[in-house]
């Protein structure tokens, strides 16, 4: 019996890759011996055990072989679809030796007018998915259903590929359609626990892993819009290569190396692969292929979807939700701030003069220049008296409405970028109504829209929520109840009492550090779950919710109330 170090010895002559226990090792290499033996190569010339994973995929889903699995896998089931074919491509020549008249026909005697009529029937059955119907086609001795063995499923679906393959019908313009019948025929028979499983997460919208095509996607570069230095074009910066998945679908923003700016898919720089030209991009041109739109280039692209393991997606779903909950609090205090400068109102002229002659302000409110030598208020404005030079007014007053629309672009950015974050955060996380609150206005107008549910433009965000889950079959809102413990509550609407449904507050559902969200952000939190706040102060709202978070638990958390209870 040889040791895993004598395998892998035997593997690294063999070209083979010498990672895994010794079961796959040994697996591993009596593939590669399979393929010496029997002489099995590519359709290219190809040695099947050396040629790449990429490449692999592609020459099995080609020949109907299942490209879902591992190398190793697929593989497996590529060699023994070589080692049927080559059989197959045996006894078929030798039966054209014994009758002539054989080699002029297609696919073992059969001509090639046989086989487009074969083809034609499979795209008829598939249009109506009788799948069965399918593989019967293949006439096998006992008649094939959905609980028929994998093994003979498969038999008689290679038996079907070996006629109805595109190669074998060439000048049949559906060749190709007839074959992914053929193909999808098998699958649904072979795995149909795998298909109702997606379509169980459809129905009920849960997350699910993206995975598509990547052909003639490229890895478009982004560059910082800042220091314009390329984004993760090196290892030192020490993301992954699934981190561009993250970027382009305003999953997540970065910090660049270069310059510490922090910036997403909105407000990064980016860069057309064939005219190396800006081009404006938004997360929804992800999982599409574009043109940029420049002048001269109307060449067509993808963005590249790289392989994420669900380790890794559980750890970024993980630090995603973190980073926006405290994302969160940052966005609130902003929104205040600028809430508080409105109420002020905008400063004038007069006030940023009298501002500059205090010292407050260096430069000249008027043209614009720098005079922070100065240390006597006398000076500055005897400066003021004086500034009346119009070349220099009129070019600080042009030099501020640029700024001014730079600021405002600015924002803009930022907005987009929230947006799309709050967004592609929110789907990720399972796009569930209890979590609308992630989502920003600008979002949650959108995803209205997509409902169709018609809603104000001046609406705020608690009216947006609970328009949402409404519709989503949520009910009407109700408010908290204290002290109740029932899953449900009655709701009285006209004279007639009926019970709703009502989402309950759960730690899981909560964002974890909702007590320091404001008052605004809990009612937001409340209404996602279906409910309307009573409480009119940030106090009285987090009582509720603990309330409801310990409605099962009597005892609640323990407070000391008075020295006798001691």
């Amino acid at each position: 019996m040889p040791t895993a170090a004598e395998l892998k010895r035997q593997l690294k002559a063999a070209k083979m890759s010498q990672t895994g226990d010794k079961g796959t090792l040994e697996s591993r290499l009596g593939l590669f011996k399979t393929c010496e033996d029997l002489k099995l190569t590519t359709a290219d010339g190809r040695h099947p055990c050396h040629v790449s994973f990429g490449d692999l995929k592609k020459i099995a889903s080609k020949v109907g072989v299942s490209p879902i699995g591992s190398q190793d896998e697929i593989l497996t089931e590529y060699i023994n679809y070589l080692k049927t074919h080559a059989s197959s491509s045996g006894n078929n020549k030798e039966e054209s030796n014994n009758n002539p008249t054989a080699s002029a026909a297609t696919g073992g005697g059969r001509t090639m007018a046989q086989n487009i009529a074969l083809a034609q029937k499979v795209i008829e059955l598939s249009e109506i998915d009788d799948f069965e119907a399918i593989l019967n086609l293949s006439s096998p001795a006992t008649p094939l259903t959905s609980k028929s063995p994998v093994a003979a499923l498969r038999k008689a679906y290679l038996k079907l590929s070996l006629v109805l393959h595109p190669d074998k019908l060439r000048g049949f313009d559906k060749a190709t359609v007839a074959f992914q019948g053929l193909v999808r025929a098998f699958e649904r028979l072979s795995s149909p626990e795998q298909y109702e499983e997606e379509e169980t997460k459809k129905r009920k919208k849960d997350s699910k892993q993206l995975a598509r095509s990547n052909v003639g996607c490229k890895r478009t570069q982004v560059l910082c819009p800042r220091c314009h230095v390329p984004w993760s074009s090196s290892t030192l910066d020490g993301n992954p290569d699934y981190f561009y998945n993250f970027l382009m679908t305003g999953l997540k923003s970065f910090t660049c190396s270069t310059c510490l700016l922090e910036f997403g898919c909105m407000s990064a720089l980016h860069v057309c692969p064939y005219c190396k030209q800006f081009f404006e991009y938004s997360p929804q041109d992800y999982h599409r292929k574009i043109t940029c739109g420049n002048a001269g280039c109307d060449k067509e692209f993808g963005f590249y979807m790289f392989h994420a393991s669900d380790r890794a997606i559980k750890d970024v779903k993980a630090t995603v939700k973190a980073e926006y909950e405290r994302r969160m609090k940052t966005v609130e205090q902003k929104r205040r701030r600028e809430q508080s400068r409105k109420r002020r109102g905008a400063v004038d002229d007069s006030l940023q003069e009298e501002a500059f002659c205090l010292g407050l302000v260096d430069a000249c409110p008027r043209c614009g220049e720098d005079l922070s030598s100065f240390d006597d208020e006398l000076e500055m404005r005897q400066h003021l008296m004086n500034c009346n030079d119009e070349k220099k007014i009129k070019a600080h007053t042009k030099k501020k409405a640029k700024e001014k629309v730079k600021e405002a672009k600015k924002q803009a950015q930022e907005d987009a970028q929230l947006d799309a974050q709050s967004t592609a955060t929110w789907e990720m996380l399972g796009g569930k109504t209890e979590q609308l609150w992630m989502l920003t206005d600008s979002a949650l107008h959108k995803q209205a829209e997509n409902a169709g549910i018609k809603v104000s433009k001046n609406a705020d965000k608690d009216e947006l929520i609970q328009s949402l889950v409404a519709s989503a079959g949520k009910g009407n809102f109700l408010s908290l109840t204290a002290g109740s413990s029932s899953k449900s509550i009655t709701a009285t609407e006209g004279n007639r009492d009926r019970k709703r449904k009502r989402s309950m507050l759960t730690a899981e559902t909560l964002p974890t550090n909702y007590h320091t969200f404001s008052y605004s952000q809990l009612k937001s939190v409340c209404a996602a779950h279906g409910f309307r706040v009573k409480g009119s102060t940030k106090s009285e709202v987090l009582a509720e919710i603990e309330n409801e978070l310990f409605v099962e638990d009597k005892s609640g958390p323990l407070r000391i109330t008075s020295a006798e209870s001691i």
